[in-house]
Parts: structure tokens; C-alpha cells; sequence
């Protein structure tokens, strides 16, 4: 009679934790990005104002974060599942793409092209506890570009570091202005975080948030 009643109280709680737990959200195909390089180049830009009301659809935000540091030549044996998007030093891969918006904060998984609830922020919106400028908030979306600077190789310096996990990020950061441009998004590149930006990401000492970029519509009327 126990067995019974404990599993009957189990079957009662479980449909609770899980609809506590935030689920994992598979991402679209990447969409085609027809235009030329020179063309993105031309129109990569610089936006500040963002239009709150008009948020990001599934496949534009699925394909900024393929083309920031998506797999571009799958390889079953690749330990980090093939070749992606973007360069890095020693292969190591120590930029994690975080996003947080009004459904939470999620780690973007380039192997499997889905967005993983983040482990202590899975529910929580953070654009408007993580970056010290306020105006970062209107974006529906900021992308968190997080380096794990313990992934490089032992005989790796220290200082050295720091310095390959700034040029990873600058790369993964040009990679999200020209697709943004491509699909005519905004986007800005900032160091933006507050220093307890990574205590809401559990981050940890080897760990630190490089660089910021807000993803959205641009505002047209705050440009002008």
C-alpha cells in the first residue's frame, strides 16, 4: 500500500518539476544568406535603438547563431561535431554563444543546432541585469559571448588567454554583424557586462563574459 501511495504521489509531483524545468528549443534550418559578401560588408552597421515591439522569429535568431559559430562541414568524429563558422585558436573553442531573452537564458549548441536552458538562468530573462547600459534591454535579443579559458591547451600563458579569447569572440562577432546585415537586422558589438554579470551565470573564475551584441529590428524613428 505504501509502494502504491508513493508512487501515486510521485506521478502527481512529476508533471509539476517538469513544467518547472524550461525545455530545450531546436532551432530552424539556417535561412539562405543570399547576399554577397561585398554587399554585407557595405551594410554592416552599427545599431543602438531597437524596436521593443517587434521581436525575432525563430529562423532569424536560429541563423545568427549558426553564422556566429555554427557547423559548416558535419564530421561524426569532430569532438566538437565538425568544422564551424567561425576560427579558433588551437581549435579549442572556448567562446560558449549564450542568449537571454523573454524565454530565458539558453546555451546555443552548435553541434546540435538547439538552444540548451541554461543550468542556474534557464528561466530567467537577463537584458536587463547583464549589461550596464539600459538601452541593451529593447533588443528582443542579447547574445553572450563567454570564454572558458581553461579549454586552451596547458602550455598556454595565462595572459595569452586572454588575448586568443578576445580574438575568438571578435570573430564570432563580425560573424553576427554580417549575417544581421544580410537579414536586415541591427546588431552593436560592446563590453558591456556588469562586474555581477557572471555570479547570474554561475560563471567561474576561469570563465568571464567578452563581449555583449544585442540582435533585433532597428528603432527608425530613434534614428532619425
Amino acid at each position: 500500500m505504501r509502494s502504491y501511495f508513493g508512487l501515486l504521489l510521485l506521478s502527481l509531483l512529476s508533471p509539476i518539476a517538469d513544467e518547472a524545468k524550461p525545455a530545450q528549443v531546436s532551432l530552424p534550418k539556417p535561412l539562405a544568406l543570399e547576399m554577397s559578401l561585398g554587399d554585407a560588408l557595405r551594410a554592416r552597421s552599427s545599431t543602438r535603438a531597437f524596436d521593443p515591439a517587434r521581436k525575432l522569429a525563430r529562423e532569424e535568431l536560429g541563423t545568427i547563431l549558426w553564422a556566429a559559430s555554427g557547423i559548416t562541414r558535419p564530421d561524426p568524429a569532430h569532438p566538437q561535431g565538425g568544422k564551424r563558422t567561425a576560427p579558433a585558436a588551437f581549435e579549442a573553442y572556448v567562446i560558449d554563444v549564450l542568449v537571454t531573452s523573454e524565454e530565458g537564458t539558453f546555451l546555443y549548441s552548435p553541434k546540435d543546432h538547439v538552444l540548451v536552458p541554461h543550468a542556474t538562468a534557464g528561466k530567467k530573462d537577463l537584458r536587463a541585469e547583464i549589461p550596464r547600459t539600459g538601452w541593451l534591454k529593447d533588443a528582443p535579443v542579447l547574445v553572450m559571448l563567454v570564454a572558458n579559458l581553461d579549454r586552451y591547451p596547458a602550455q598556454v600563458r595565462a595572459e595569452r588567454r586572454r588575448d586568443y579569447s578576445h580574438a575568438d569572440a571578435a570573430v564570432i562577432g563580425e560573424n553576427i554583424y554580417l549575417a544581421a546585415a544580410a537579414l536586415k537586422l541591427g546588431t552593436v558589438l560592446t563590453a558591456d557586462a556588469k562586474p555581477e554579470a557572471g555570479g547570474l551565470l554561475g560563471l567561474n573564475e576561469n570563465q568571464r563574459i567578452v563581449f555583449i551584441l544585442p540582435v533585433g529590428h532597428a528603432n527608425a524613428e530613434a534614428a532619425k
